[in-house]
């Protein structure tokens, strides 16, 4: 897509034979096509009397579907109880119990008395930047993020990439080649004003027909309020994966607070911030996620007396599985081949 990558391709020709694995690939999936769609399709259309059309992706697409729904119109709802315990700022909740006697029995015997901090444990968690966009993993987070649906999206990029404001957009590939270093540097500081590192996102092994979806040059200085709503939607979450797949990593504490209470565990679970790396760059066109994590009460320590507790019985019944979404679906392996 860009003209300085392709006099560098012609100055670096490589023999077609290179690429004779990929020509292999392809002929496999023709040939898969061929023995289970075509064959497939006649023989059931013969064996039920009308059109059955069977397919290498679709028919284990079809089953999966098949198979969730007859679960959730089988599932049926059972209830569940919890005790939550509260004192000094700090809510703690017992495990799950199927009989509400027992849970009547633990909200009796806490209520009014006093409880003890048992234990605070403490495990450090890093996470890596995510990787930059394949195709898959784009469609799932626009399904997720905007409710697009896959050909939405799949659309609405081809039409980016014939505008030439990203790249190639039917890949599998989350990296870029070595090739493309200064490439993505300068990518980078267009859009975001910084020097970073890019390393963590070029992997040549992992490369293989084409590489990861990036904006070009021309997508990071376009003006996009003259897109569609659709594909200004597509082309910030493509700027927006670049900037964040180079950023540091998310450092946080997981930290597990247990009370004890006239013989029983209590828990509370909390989350301390170290870093917020790549978590500091927000969704682009989507309202913030309010922290649904409890600040961890700076005065807790461990053997420390609460002398009033408040004991609540909490009813709740078990879900049903979810239904298939076009994000779960794609998470799950199922892509819009080209």
């Amino acid at each position: 897509m860009e003209d300085a990558a392709i006099q560098q391709g012609f100055e670096n020709l490589k023999d077609g034979a290179a690429y004779d694995n990929l020509f292999a690939a392809s002929e496999c999936r023709a040939k898969a096509d061929w023995l289970i769609g075509m064959n497939g399709t006649r023989a059931f259309t013969k064996k039920y009397g009308r059109k059955q059309t069977i397919g290498r992706v679709q028919t284990p697409t079809l089953a999966m579907l098949a198979e969730r729904q007859a679960q959730i119109q089988n599932f049926v709802k059972e209830p569940y109880y919890k005790v939550e315990l509260s004192g000094a700022g700090v809510v703690a909740v017992s495990e799950q119990m199927a009989q509400e006697q027992d849970a009547d029995t633990m909200q009796a015997a806490c209520d009014g008395q006093c409880a003890v901090v048992g234990g605070i444990e403490r495990k450090r968690v890093e996470k890596k930047p995510p990787k930059l966009y394949d195709l898959t993993t784009l469609q799932r987070e626009a399904n997720r993020y905007y409710g697009l649906t896959a050909s939405q999206t799949l659309q609405a990029l081809q039409e980016l990439y014939e505008e030439k404001l990203v790249t190639y957009p039917r890949t599998d590939s989350q990296f870029v080649t070595e090739d493309m270093r200064k490439t993505v540097e300068s990518l980078v500081l267009a859009l975001d004003g910084q020097t970073v590192d890019v390393s963590c996102v070029i992997n040549n092994s992992k490369v293989t027909d084409h590489h990861a979806i990036l904006p070009t040059m021309q997508g990071a200085k376009c003006n996009k309020e003259k897109l569609s709503e659709t594909k200004q939607k597509i082309l910030s979450l493509i700027i927006w994966k670049l900037v964040q797949a180079v950023q540091p990593p998310f450092i946080y504490e997981d930290i597990l607070v247990t009370v004890c209470c006239q013989g029983w565990n209590f828990t509370a679970k909390y989350k301390d911030v170290l870093q917020p790396g790549y978590t500091a760059k927000p969704v682009p066109l989507v309202e913030p996620e309010k922290n649904k994590n409890a600040s961890f009460p700076n005065d807790l320590e461990q053997g420390m007396v609460i002398p009033t507790v408040r004991a609540e019985k909490k009813q709740g019944f078990t879900s049903p599985p979810k239904v298939y979404t076009e994000a779960i679906c794609c998470e799950r392996g199922i892509r819009n081949r080209p």
